[in-house]
């Protein structure tokens, strides 16, 4: 805070914090973040120089040390995707995948924390409901109170229907 609040305050305000080592990655736009304890994990993003760029960043909030997830195989450079936390799973759907043609995808990805590994999963789409490819969309997992878990992808950007106004549905 500046000079004019005293501390703690009743007023919101903004720190740098000292992050040690800066970035071990280049800078992005349109990537995602959740939280998972004491980690902040990053996926993604659109950045001018590919060589160096690092799909998946961890940054400890208690430490302010950045980390390199250590993947060895896993989804194509994207964004404009979704993340969603599910117990110690990080999903990711859609996004622009960075190639020449620019696809936008309807791919779901699982990322596990402990072992820092990318998988593929095929949602079962509810009842009457549709599969788009998206991207600047949002996702939320929640659990019924069936015990079923559900994935709610909300609104996006689609390639063949242009923005979209439609909820996704799917069973996890």
């Amino acid at each position: 805070p500046d000079c004019s609040l005293n501390v703690p305050s009743t007023e919101s305000y903004w720190i740098l914090p000292n992050v040690k080592p800066f970035s071990p990655s280049v800078g992005r736009a349109s990537h995602k973040a959740v939280l998972h304890g004491k980690f902040m994990w990053v996926i993604g993003g659109y950045t001018f120089n590919y060589s160096s760029f690092q799909m998946v960043l961890n940054y400890n909030l208690e430490s302010s040390i950045w980390n390199v997830g250590a993947v060895s195989r896993g989804p194509l450079q994207r964004y404009g995707h979704s993340l969603a936390l599910y117990q110690e799973n990080i999903f990711m759907y859609g996004g622009r995948i960075e190639t020449s043609d620019g696809n936008v995808t309807d791919e779901l990805w699982v990322f596990n924390i402990p072992s820092q590994s990318w998988s593929t999963k095929t949602p079962t789409v509810l009842g009457h409901g549709q599969q788009y490819a998206v991207e600047g969309h949002s996702a939320h997992i929640m659990e019924l109170d069936s015990g079923d878990v559900v994935m709610i992808v909300i609104f996006g950007y689609s390639a063949i229907y242009g923005y979209t106004s439609s909820i996704q549905e799917y069973h996890l």
